[in-house]
């Protein structure tokens, strides 16, 4: 009795999960199937026989819609604590003994079935449900059961709703609206029909026309363990009515039912707390071309699992009015032991992936509200940064699955430690900021990237890693680099590179690519280790401001002219009849600011733990003549860094790190860590050479 996830068939995370964050595309998305069916047996219980497939499949499609939002639809019929499969062949033993009358002479007909459905969904949600009756000739069924002509609302607490004859259109509309989807094949005269659960559809029919689809079928599945029923791959077209390709025969579609409710359920914004002792806990926020949004991934370890879960929160992101429709994370190949997800959302258990969608009609998760999706795998894992995807609607909400448009994200993720190093690096944060430069012929632009460089493998990368950061485009060629130190399996290394681009308007987008490679050195799991991903630069204000001249005198101008003719611009607001510009000060001036700091604990191939403290400062000279090399000290630690010979309103960033050994466990450090510049000779203010900031 086999239960999967709900799944879209296709290209969701291609161009995503390669190379990392990519702007959005429409992806191809081929079609989709609903995965979470129990595919239950018709020789689960002694006295089931073949006659048994319309109770089977009405309790099936109760499942899957008590999993997916309506709970109560199911409850623990026999008593052992759980709410499972066993409890859907309980459910549906009820059905045939009961209302559905499988044993009797007649059998389960599609009016015994329609009844026996639409009482027992309108007693447990009274009013929240329509049953969708595809079939002219049910009036006259339901009138020879029962003896009394049809009526919409002849059943308490549910609308039975009249529809058209069965049609392939209809069966693709209602199973993309993800409702719970009955077909009953004609049968022989003599016979009840042959009733089947709908699972899925491609979009794009076959050569022939025909549209390849696929259901829940309740005889025994033979090569399976256990007993378990099948999943039936075949085909449907429309001729002169709905046909399906059954045992080797084109079989008329007799009725199709499907029941909806009449509202999804919102997804709820339950807030979630990762515990102190959790493994990881990673904060990242991705702007895309349709939005910001926060990921906050916490891994827990319970025993032999490893549970990860991640907290969504939209921060403004929307596609035609409707919020995240699907969530999306890579999956190394990792066993899938559990999910949960919030209600109105249906999960992806597959080997590569795991995703979760919101279901037709919902808008997903709205700005300013989270949804809180978890996965837990055989321990240990160990956690990395991931490429990962979001993705909304291009047309109104409701949300159509068909038509889902994937943004690239950034968050950590579950993958096993293979018997090889591998590099893997990640962007954390990206920042484009006009820089003024006196008498420079275009304006120029400096790009800083805080990106992770981390050791997905299972050996150790022995060696310094290069690290660098490249413009793309126009600004092709122009570098910068930066080592990370030799990394253990499964540790990670901070580093934050920087580029100089010049423009005439501001760079946007600027495309740029950060690679991570020990080169010849060392030979990888996988040597692809480039990141690729592009953001737009800030350009000067155009706030006028008092700008002092190097002659002394004092003008007001905008901050961009103020520094075209080498001035001083003391901020956009000021006035020269506030400035004092008298003396234009002609000595080095040295100000730091501490641009990333992070504690991490790791454990050492010994297995005590070893914590690193690191931060990236911005060392800047904002005196009126040139500064001499001198270095910088982090503290604690008292690890230091040259700092080069800075020219007036040149800068350069700064690398410190410390790494120590304490104890056999990790636990929460903060400390704040300390960036303290060397005061150069003749220095304007020898106060303002240190920074500050607290690390956790």
């Amino acid at each position: 009795m086999k239960r999967l996830g709900f799944a879209l068939l296709g290209i969701i995370l291609g161009v995503v999960l390669v190379g990392g964050v990519a702007a959005a595309q429409p992806e191809l998305i081929e079609g989709f199937a609903l995965y979470d069916l129990q595919l239950i047996s018709q020789e689960s219980l002694p006295h089931w026989t073949p006659r048994w497939t319309g109770p089977i499949h009405a309790a099936t499609i109760l499942a899957l819609l008590a999993e997916v939002g309506h709970p109560a639809l199911m409850e623990d019929f026999n008593g052992d604590g759980l709410i499972d499969e066993l409890d859907t062949i309980e459910l549906a033993d009820n059905f045939g003994l009961g209302i559905m009358k499988t044993e009797t002479d007649v059998g389960t007909n599609d009016a015994r079935l329609v009844i026996g459905l639409a009482r027992y969904a309108g007693e447990k949600y009274p009013g929240e449900f329509v049953l969708k009756i595809y079939d002219d000739s049910f009036p006259q069924e339901y009138r020879a059961e029962t003896g009394n002509p049809f009526d919409p609302g002849a059943i308490p607490g549910i609308y039975l709703q009249l529809m058209t004859e069965p049609a392939l259109d209809a069966y693709k509309l209602e199973l993309e609206s993800l409702e719970g989807v009955i077909v009953g094949l004609e049968a022989d005269p003599d016979r009840n029909n042959t009733y089947l659960s709908g699972r899925s559809l491609l979009f794009e029919p076959t050569p022939a026309g025909e549209t390849p689809v696929d259901f829940a079928w309740s005889a025994e599945d033979r090569w399976e363990p256990g007993l378990q029923g099948q999943v039936l791959e075949t085909i449907g077209r429309m001729d002169d009515r709905f046909y399906v390709e059954f045992r080797g025969d084109w079989t008329p579609v007799e009725i199709l039912l499907a029941l909806s409710p009449w509202d999804r359920p919102g997804i709820d914004d339950t807030p979630y707390s990762c515990p102190p002792d959790a493994l990881a806990y990673d904060v990242t926020t991705t702007t895309t071309p349709h939005g910001t949004v926060e990921v906050e991934e916490c891994v827990e370890r319970e025993g032999d699992v490893d549970k990860y879960t991640w907290t969504v929160t939209n921060i403004d992101y929307l596609v035609d009015g409707c919020g995240i429709c699907m969530f999306a994370v890579p999956n190394h190949g990792l066993p899938i032991l559990a999910h949960d997800e919030p209600a109105g959302v249906a999960f992806t258990a597959s080997p590569w992936a795991l995703r979760w969608f919101a279901h037709l009609g919902s808008c997903g998760i709205l700005p300013g509200d989270s949804g809180v999706f978890s996965a837990s795998f055989p321990a240990p894992t160990v956690d990395v940064p991931v490429p990962a995807a979001v993705g909304g609607c291009i047309t109104p909400a409701p949300c159509a699955l068909s038509t889902i448009e994937v943004d690239g994200i950034r968050t950590t993720g579950p993958a096993v430690l293979e018997d090889c190093p591998d590099l893997v690096v990640t962007i954390d944060d990206v920042s484009c900021v006009y820089e003024p430069k006196a008498g420079a012929p275009m304006t120029t632009y400096v790009l800083t990237v805080w990106t992770t460089v981390t050791n997905v493998g299972g050996l150790p990368v022995t060696v310094p890693t290069a690290v660098e950061l490249e413009g793309l485009g126009p600004f092709a060629g122009v570098v910068d680099g930066f080592p990370a130190p030799p990394l253990a399996p499964g540790a990670s290394h901070p580093v934050t590179l920087q580029i100089t681009v010049t423009s005439d308007v501001p760079p946007c987008p600027l495309g740029f690519v950060v690679r991570a490679d020990a080169l010849n050195d060392v030979v990888e799991c996988d040597e692809d280790n480039a990141v690729f991903d592009e953001t737009c630069c800030t350009g000067p204000s155009d706030e006028i401001g008092a700008c002092c001249l190097p002659t002394g005198a004092c003008i007001d101008v905008p901050e961009s002219e103020c520094f075209a003719v080498g001035g001083d611009f003391h901020g956009a607001g000021t006035t020269c009849a506030t400035t004092d510009c008298s003396e234009p000060g002609e000595c080095p001036d040295l100000i730091v600011e501490i641009v990333n700091a992070d504690c991490e604990c790791d454990y050492s191939a010994a297995q005590m733990a070893e914590y690193e403290y690191s931060v990236s400062a911005r060392v800047t000279n904002i005196g009126g003549a040139p500064s001499p090399a001198t270095t910088a000290v982090m503290s604690p630690g008292g690890d230091s860094a040259t700092v080069p010979a800075l020219a007036s309103g040149g800068s350069h960033i700064i690398h410190l790190s410390h790494t120590f050994e304490s104890g056999r466990k990790c636990v929460d450090v903060a400390v704040m860590l300390v960036v303290d510049v060397v005061v150069v000779p003749g220095e304007c203010n020898a106060n303002n050479n240190t920074d500050a900031l607290e690390c956790d």
